[in-house]
């Protein structure tokens, strides 16, 4: 038991000392880079980006009376500097805020996240060369709440008259199976290495026709079994007039201290997830 016990310590230290090894790896490799890309910088591109970063400041929340304007400059300014930065990492709706739609394009625009944003995400195709759109037909659509239908469509009908399949221009249509319909070349990214095959195995079972390649496996000081251990705690109950359980919180607590005094969980963080909201949290 001693014996095993003091492997596990090692272990861990191991472990721990590679994680630094890779960050400090990382930070020598992001500050040479860095270095190398100021020293290419002109002073005129270092101007035009700092306007940038000004302007983009000024627009904070995008509610004040000058906000307009002050798009305009970013506009104008990100147009001279763009090429100093050769990636650029931003949500769709800064895109439209600060890069015109101009002959000057990026190589390829990457669009992440594609099968849960709407068919607004198009303009942002317009601004690069080629697109490579991520996404997941398995996970929700855009919900268009609130939004009258019958509207849409009259929209669609007065101004697509003739878009090829202009029916799925609606805001339930994702970028996603948009990309699907018109695009010829697909690619299966079938490599996972963020979960656990325990928890990753489901969805491959259910949805993936077991083609995902799981590529994480536990260490020994990871290893739990059973994996998954549902309980349920009897006396709890929701408040009458709070999304609140107060039973079921009390329990989880005194299960997280409970794990943090077992040495199996040395080392390790946890997460509490709460389905029943803020409140709950």
């Amino acid at each position: 038991e001693i014996y095993n016990s003091n492997l596990d310590l090692i272990e861990v230290s191991m472990e721990e000392e590679k994680r630094r090894e890779k960050m400090l790896i990382e930070q020598i490799i992001s500050k040479k880079t860095w270095h190398s890309q100021i020293l290419r910088t002109s002073e005129s591109e270092k101007r035009s980006l700092f306007s940038w970063m000004q302007a983009v400041k000024r627009i904070g929340k995008g509610t004040g009376k000058m906000v307009s304007e002050y798009r305009k400059i970013a506009q104008n300014e990100m147009e001279k500097c763009k090429e100093t930065i050769p990636v650029w990492i931003m949500p769709l709706n800064r895109v439209i805020e600060n890069v015109t739609i101009s002959e000057n394009l990026f190589d390829v625009i990457i669009f992440d996240e594609s099968s849960q944003s709407d068919i607004f995400s198009i303009c942002a195709l317009m601004r690069a060369k080629k697109a490579v759109i991520v996404g997941d037909d398995k996970q929700i659509s855009p919900e268009s709440i609130g939004i009258d239908q019958g509207l849409i469509q009259s929209l669609i009908s007065k101004h697509l008259k003739n878009i090829p399949q202009r029916e799925w221009f609606d805001l339930q249509t994702s970028l996603y199976e948009t990309a699907l319909r018109v695009f010829p070349n697909r690619l299966i990214l079938k490599e996972h290495f963020r979960c656990l095959p325990e928890i990753i195995g489901f969805g491959n079972n259910e949805f993936y026709s077991n083609e995902i390649k799981q590529l994480r496996y536990p260490k020994s000081y990871e290893e739990f079994y059973p994996t998954i251990v549902p309980i349920r705690v009897s006396e709890g109950y929701r408040e009458q007039h709070k999304a609140i359980n107060i039973p079921e919180a009390e329990f989880l607590v005194n299960k997280l201290v409970e794990c943090c005094k077992d040495k199996r969980y040395l080392g390790m963080t946890m997460g509490a997830i709460s389905l029943l909201g803020e409140q709950q949290s």
